[in-house]
């Protein structure tokens, strides 16, 4: 509990700092309000403010040629890293960039969890000639709530847009 508002915090901050000081590592804090909550109280905690740089992690965009390309290359940087033994190199940003996108509304946090997700369920499939991942099977892991809501709701979008152009011809 590193946010000061319980028992034991005390024991985790001793112990985090201890750490700190013994392992050449840099210590990332992830969570809500980190500004407010981590390092919010007298002693260990201006230590820890004192030492500390706070960045943002915000939803990657798609609205401009710069946002795409960046994505492509988040999406490559995953698939380099999956281990997928018949994954084509390059294949997830040309064929699947904008799905992903979609589908994780450039959230890191839910692109990690469905390609990775996608990745063990085909290694642990346990045939190296189907380790590539397709559409059919992206579509079969569920992410988080509001991933998931999103997605529906651009789905419903697209199909009002479809009854409307129908109609209109």
């Amino acid at each position: 509990n590193m946010a000061f508002n319980g028992r034991g915090h005390s024991e985790t901050q001793q112990a985090t700092k201890n750490l700190m000081n013994a392992v050449p590592a840099v210590p990332l804090y992830l969570g809500f309000n980190l500004e407010q909550k981590l390092h919010s109280d007298k002693g260990l905690g201006e230590q820890f403010a004192a030492r500390s740089t706070l960045v943002r992690l915000n939803h990657f965009g798609r609205d401009t040629v710069e946002e795409r390309k960046l994505w492509g290359a988040i999406v490559y940087a995953f698939e380099t890293q999956l281990g997928l033994l018949a994954q084509t190199p390059k294949s997830l940003p040309a064929a699947h960039a904008d799905y992903l996108w979609s589908r994780t509304r450039g959230s890191l946090s839910a692109l990690s969890r469905l390609l990775t997700t996608v990745a063990l369920d085909l290694i642990d499939a346990g045939d190296p000639t189907q380790e590539f991942i397709t559409r059919e099977h992206m579509a079969t892991v569920r992410l988080d709530l509001t991933s998931e809501r999103e997605y529906e709701r651009e789905g419903e979008k697209k199909a009002k847009g479809k009854k409307v152009v129908a109609h209109a011809a």
